[in-house]
């Protein structure tokens, strides 16, 4: 059965299948056990994204994409090394010139760690970002040879 959510009061529509299990069909639980581990995990996720969403959750999401997308987008300049370290929540930045010889020992330009359960992680992501696009400037400019 295909359940329809065209409520007026929220912002999304959604579709969700609905699946009916009959306890006394017969001996073979699988498909409950199945259900029941989904259900946990789903529920499971559900608390986690609930426990830390002080209203900077998706912003933070949000910037940490933004420059991810910037690493990408410029690594014919700059080679951008986004990591993320999920034990201590902190986004690791290393950059390094975009001619720069990995056999050898390696000369980072900039290195910067910002942790996300932090308070103000926000706001250094904002800083990190401003000064990675002020690093990407200046390497187009070197490599056009403005300056």
């Amino acid at each position: 059965m295909r359940v329809e959510n065209n409520n007026p009061t929220t912002n999304h529509q959604g579709t969700a299948l609905l699946i009916g299990v009959d306890m006394a069909s017969g001996p073979d639980k699988s498909i409950v056990t199945v259900l029941n581990r989904a259900k946990y995990f789903a529920d499971k996720a559900q608390s986690i994204l609930n426990k830390r969403d002080d209203g900077n959750t998706k912003a933070i999401h949000s910037m940490v994409n933004s420059i991810m997308t910037l690493a990408m987008l410029n690594d014919e300049v700059l080679h951008i090394f986004v990591r993320y370290v999920p034990h201590t929540k902190e986004i690791s930045v290393r950059v390094l010139d975009a001619r720069t010889d990995y056999d050898n020992k390696q000369t980072e330009l900039f290195t910067e760690h910002v942790y996300l359960d932090e308070p103000q992680s926000l706001d250094h992501l904002k800083l990190l970002e401003d000064l990675l696009i002020e690093l990407v400037g200046q390497a187009k400019d070197k490599a056009m040879g403005a300056v």
